[in-house]
């Protein structure tokens, strides 16, 4: 018989078994406020605590230490360090001898559980008043590490896990043992509680895959943030006896998770898994946010993406602010922001560049049978806006204001060299619409230019906030909202306002066009000056647009401009536009 489904450490060491599972109740509690009450408490002393009536004050020290699981306060977790505390192998040894075992057989089960790691199976069996058990588990040679166990589809039967295969437990019984069965199973994930780490020597997030049933340790989770468009954001925090994030250069001691259920439409699976590629593939960078983890949880199809929290919010929330408060809460003055804001925007560069040259190489099998190799060279971010530029002002180690970094890489794609990718309409407009290239609407080539111009755009409204301050930056958009999406020849051809930094030059052509023919994309290599805002072509290609708009015998091309209050922001004048 096969049953249903086991847990796991890393993905890429286990084999993947999705069956059905018990279904759990998810209650996402309303935040927490912070009440300054310490989450890790001093852990108990089992001897000093078990002088008298033994046998209840073990499993009352088991409950004292158990932890609210965040998600559903029906169930618990218990902390490794307290599970390490608790149940020592002096504790174990006394507290069944007060279960009336011999002083050998008492010796011995507790060398078992503290020397082949057993505590877990012990803390359960305690939990659920079945120490009797514990021989049993002995002789079948079970440790922690075979945890979780699981059900077969009648629930009539449990599985623990091999490396490579899943055993079923002989000893117990259906329907004599049907209530220890279901105790144990409900309360070993109280105490089989996950421990995420990240590949230290590489620097990379591993890929973490749990059953349906297992409690991650929060210890806080805050309010959501569905913003972000691909997934549900929360800002938490993580016990500290399950994660290896403190210790590394920076102390992440708060998370930003990113978590998406898979639904009927692949489409938000597939940004999921692209950002998750693309972190692997990515160089790590001081301007790069870092990813610490990713969480499966099957077979609900349950996907998470564990990031450090940026305590400073995002570049949008910092201009969303007067300067002044900026260099009031740091203690800056107005040369050491200025290089501060210089060094911030030499670091995006930087990282954007990290992702235009990341170079991967993967292989594909012929219909012939043989393995072609192909090499990607560069990556596009492909959503370059403030919203998606993260402060982390808590990284102090070089500068006590902290640092920019680039974020969220779902729509991040990679490219051959020489290659331009053409977009459809959907991809196109998945990006940010104020911040887009022309490309985005005339002709949907997709290059590596599309990232410079946004983050061109990113830097003007930066330094219209760094320079002019006050309300500078919102009269800026309201002034690129003012203008028009057309100029020029516009008789047949419908007007609306737009907050973005390029407009539609309709121009008359001198050459009909043959029906049935494609024109050749018109590029205008005329460099951008002050007084003339026509676009350099390696910022963008000027193309023809791919729509007909000629209502009329004559006939018409599309070129880009910069808007009037693009090209002008340079020159202020008393501070308007």
């Amino acid at each position: 018989m096969t049953p249903d489904t086991f847990d796991s450490q890393p993905s890429m060491t286990m084999e993947e078994v999705y069956v059905g599972e018990i279904k759990t109740d998810v209650k996402v509690l309303a935040e927490l406020p912070d009440s300054g009450v310490d989450d890790h408490p001093k852990r108990p002393h089992a001897i000093n605590d078990l002088q008298e009536n033994p046998k209840a004050r073990f499993k009352e020290l088991l409950n004292r230490a158990l932890h609210f699981d965040k998600r559903n306060d029906e169930k618990h977790f218990l902390p490794n360090g307290d599970l390490k505390a608790i149940c020592n192998e002096s504790a174990v040894r006394d507290q069944l001898i007060a279960f009336e075992y011999n002083e050998y057989d008492a010796e011995s089960y507790a060398t078992y559980v503290g020397e082949k790691l057993a505590q877990e199976i012990f803390a359960a069996l305690v939990l659920i008043n079945q120490v009797k058990f514990l021989p049993d588990f002995i002789n079948a040679g079970i440790t922690d590490d075979n945890l979780p166990f699981t059900f077969n589809k009648r629930h009539t039967q449990l599985w623990y896990r091999q490396p490579d295969r899943l055993i079923l437990v002989e000893f117990l019984k259906y329907p004599r043992d049907a209530e220890m069965m279901r105790e144990f199973y409900t309360k070993q994930w109280w105490v089989h509680v996950p421990f995420l780490d990240w590949d230290k020597e590489n620097r990379k997030a591993l890929n973490f895959r749990y059953n349906l049933g297992t409690v991650i340790p929060w210890t806080y989770i805050g309010q959501q943030d569905t913003s972000g468009g691909f997934g549900v954001v929360e800002k938490v925090k993580m016990h500290q006896d399950h994660h290896s994030f403190i210790g590394r250069q920076t102390q992440y001691e708060t998370f930003a998770l990113k978590s998406m259920i898979r639904t009927c439409h692949d489409d938000d699976y597939k940004f999921f898994q692209q950002e998750i590629s693309a972190f692997h593939k990515m160089r790590p960078g001081p301007h790069l946010v870092e990813l610490c983890a990713t969480l499966e949880i099957a077979p609900s199809d349950n996907f998470m993406l564990l990031f450090p929290w940026a305590e400073g919010g995002s570049l949008e929330d910092l201009m969303s602010k007067p300067k002044t408060y900026f260099l009031k809460a740091y203690y800056l003055t107005d040369n050491e922001f200025a290089r501060w804001i210089a060094i911030q925007c030499w670091g995006l560069i930087q990282a954007l560049g990290t992702i235009h040259d990341t170079r991967i190489k993967h292989s594909n099998t012929s219909q012939d049978g043989n393995q072609i190799s192909q090499c990607k060279d560069f990556g596009i971010h492909g959503d370059i806006k403030p919203a998606n530029i993260l402060h982390f002002s808590q990284e102090t180690a070089h500068c006590r204001v902290g640092n920019l970094k680039i974020a969220d890489f779902g729509l991040i794609t990679f490219h051959r060299r020489g290659s331009r990718t053409m977009m459809n309409r959907n991809s196109a407009y998945a990006a940010s619409q104020t911040y887009r290239s022309p490309e985005h609407d005339i002709g949907y080539f997709m290059s590596k230019k599309v990232d410079v111009w946004a983050l061109g755009c990113v830097f003007s409204e930066l330094m219209t906030w760094v320079i002019l301050d006050g309300n500078a930056r919102q009269e800026y958009q309201q002034e690129r909202k003012r203008e028009l999406s057309f100029s020029g020849a516009t008789e047949d051809t419908a007007q609306w306002n737009e907050d973005n930094f390029f407009l539609k030059h309709i121009e008359k052509t001198t050459t009909p066009r043959r029906k049935g023919r494609r024109r050749r994309p018109k590029v205008r290599s005329k460099r951008l000056r002050p007084r003339n805002p026509k676009i350099k072509s390696d910022a963008s290609h000027v193309v023809e647009s791919r729509q007909s708009i000629s209502k009329s015998p004559k006939h018409f091309q599309e070129v880009p401009k910069l808007k009037v209050s693009v090209k002008n922001v340079r020159y202020p004048s008393d501070n308007h536009f």
